[in-house]
């Protein structure tokens, strides 16, 4: 958990200074240390997100400044 907060950090410094490659190359390693994680904690990634998916897909809202706000 800690690697994945680490590269999260990164991925927040790269977008704060507008860095595409470096955000690019922070996502990336953040999907790998949450696949990591997912495998240490013996959990299915692809189950995870697939979980994640049905909980959101049918919420209702729009995006105003950025963020999504629920009806």
């Amino acid at each position: 958990m800690l690697k994945v907060t680490e590269e999260i950090g990164e991925l927040a410094g790269s977008l704060a200074k507008n860095k595409r490659e470096d955000t690019i190359d922070a996502i990336g390693d953040s999907f790998v240390t949450l696949i990591i994680l997912s495998a240490q904690l013996g959990l299915d990634p692809a189950e995870c997100l697939q979980q994640a998916y049905n909980e959101i897909s049918d919420r209702k809202g729009e995006t105003i400044n950025g963020v999504f706000v629920k009806s």
